[in-house]
């Protein structure tokens, strides 16, 4: 007999990226020239390492939410949960 079950599993990986806190923007310069739009924070993921192995092409493969990862590192950047470690 086989029987398939979802289970959720905490796992703790190492994700490694470049964060961008975003601007502001600006409507108009001093001079009167047309300004910048303001740009949103944003954290590119380089990689995701779990026990010291790269699982990012694996995640990749499985259509992995990237954009959902990334948004919820920006939160907790912005909230100052973790601990980063900025190399």
């Amino acid at each position: 007999m086989s029987i398939t079950k979802k289970i959720t599993i905490e796992v703790e990986v190492e994700i490694e990226g470049s964060f961008s806190p975003g601007s502001p923007g600006c409507w108009y310069r001093a001079n009167g020239d047309p300004g910048d739009p303001p740009e949103p924070p944003s954290f590119e993921i380089n990689s995701v390492k779990f026990k010291e192995t790269d699982i990012t092409k694996m995640l990749d493969d499985a259509n992995f939410d990237w954009f959902q990862l990334e948004q919820e590192i920006i939160d907790d950047i912005q909230n100052e949960e973790p601990d980063y470690d900025n190399d």
